[in-house]
């Protein structure tokens, strides 16, 4: 298949997004993510892990080349690289015991996040990403299977929409008053998280509080996206990972 890369200008994106266009219909999609606002982004080619000779990963490596990497120093605790998770991609796989990764650096609000996911199993109150230190900045696991909430603070109305043991796309805005969460193609859910603070994420639980989840990519930016930019980040995603 041949394959152009052309350049698009999304207005008030700091400059020409590079597209990938492909088969007869001509559809567009990012091929690379925007730049403009982006803290970190985390692809598990074996390439961007730090890995034992079992596939237990103490270090995940952070793409926009900014240094803020996801690190666990606990063997124990350290969640397992896996070679094809989705769409022929690797993945890294939380158990939902006490697999955790925290990437510590500062990240406040406004904060935009996209992560590549599956819920392997649910468990009512386990978080999915976080805020480094403050557990509750971001996604979780409430309210009955499969729901997601997101949020600071305050969290905002559950998406029942990944179902368990299947590959979705998730998108969360942490902006006060304008946060915004969205699963796949589902409607975005808005409304107040409230004002706490991340400090950097924290992704597949804290400590002993824990969710079993497995993760193929993540990008996180320090500006909150328009819902232009979000469903162009969700259908390069989508596109590259084949998830609904």
């Amino acid at each position: 298949m041949l394959i152009e890369v052309v350049s698009k200008r999304v207005s008030g994106d700091g400059g020409p997004i590079p597209y990938r266009r492909t088969g007869t219909a001509g559809a567009n999609i990012p091929a690379n993510p925007y730049v403009d606002g982006l803290v970190a982004w985390y692809s598990a080619g074996a390439e961007y892990v730090t890995k034992d000779l079992s596939d237990y990963v103490s270090q995940w490596n952070d793409k926009s080349g900014l240094g803020h990497h996801f690190v666990q120093a606990t063997g124990a605790s350290q969640p397992l690289w896996v070679a094809s998770a989705k769409n022929g991609l690797p993945g890294i796989r939380f158990d939902g015991s006490n697999d955790c990764m925290v990437a510590a650096f500062a990240l406040h609000q406004p904060r935009t996040e996209y992560w590549v996911i599956k819920q392997i199993t649910f468990a009512e109150g386990d978080p999915v990403t976080g805020g480094g230190g403050i557990i509750t900045a971001g996604f979780g696991q409430q309210g009955g299977t499969p729901n997601l909430i997101f949020g600071a603070e305050v969290s905002l109305a559950g998406n029942g929409n990944l179902a368990i043991d299947t590959w979705g796309v998730l998108c969360g805005v942490l902006n006060g008053a304008s946060s915004v969460s969205r699963v796949n193609n589902t409607a975005d859910v808005t409304g107040n998280s409230g004002s706490n603070q991340p400090e950097g994420i924290s992704l597949g639980g804290w400590t002993t509080v824990c969710s079993n989840i497995e993760v193929c990519e993540g990008l996180v930016y320090s500006v909150a996206h328009n819902a232009t930019y979000r469903s162009n980040m969700m259908a390069w995603l989508k596109s590259m990972y084949a998830t609904p």
